[in-house]
C-alpha cells in the first residue's frame, strides 16, 4: 500500500480493464509517494480524461510537463557542472530542481557541494533556509538565513509558522 511502483503498475492494470474508481485511487496515491515519477502522472491524467475529469487531467497535465521539463533542466544543468565542475550556482540550480519534485536527499547533497564550492553563496543559503523552514528545523533554517543574508523568520511560510 506504500510502494509507488506497486500502485502505479495495479492502477495501470485496472485502467486497462475499465476500473476507473480504482486505477484512480491508486494512480493517485502513487503519485503523491512518488511525486517526480512522470510516467505515473501520465498514467493519471490518462485516468482522469477517461473518467471525464478534464478540468483535473489538464491540470496535473500542466504539472507533468513541468515536471519533464525541470527534469530536462536538471539533466543540461548536470551536464554543465561536469564540464565545468567549479561554483556554485549550478549546483544550487540542481538542488532547487531535486527539492521542488521531492527529491530531497538529491536536493540537500546538491545544496552542500554548492557551498563546499563557495561558502558565502547567498542564494543557497537562502535556499536551505526555506527548505529547513518548511520542515520544522527553525535553527538551521535561521544559520542558512543569516548566512545567505536574509533576515530572521523572512523565510517563514505564508501560514505564518
Amino acid at each position: 500500500p506504500q510502494h509507488a511502483g506497486g500502485l502505479a503498475e495495479r492502477g495501470r492494470l485496472e485502467l486497462s480493464e475499465g476500473h476507473l474508481q480504482q486505477a484512480e485511487r491508486d494512480l493517485r496515491k502513487a503519485a503523491e509517494l512518488s511525486p517526480s515519477e512522470r510516467d505515473i502522472l501520465y498514467q493519471l491524467v490518462l485516468c482522469l480524461r477517461r473518467g471525464g475529469e478534464d478540468s483535473e487531467a489538464e491540470a496535473t497535465d500542466r504539472r507533468r510537463l513541468a515536471l519533464e521539463d525541470d527534469l530536462d533542466r536538471l539533466g543540461k544543468v548536470t551536464l554543465a557542472i561536469a564540464a565545468s565542475p567549479r561554483g556554485a550556482e549550478l549546483r544550487r540550480q540542481a538542488g532547487e530542481i531535486c527539492l521542488r519534485h521531492g527529491r530531497v536527499t538529491d536536493g540537500l547533497n546538491w545544496l552542500q557541494s554548492a557551498l563546499r564550492e563557495d561558502p558565502q553563496h547567498a542564494a543557497t543559503h537562502r535556499l536551505l533556509a526555506e527548505h529547513y523552514q518548511r520542515v520544522g528545523r527553525l535553527e538551521l533554517a535561521r544559520r542558512h538565513e543569516l548566512l545567505g543574508g536574509v533576515a530572521p523568520g523572512a523565510t517563514r511560510r505564508k501560514d505564518g509558522s
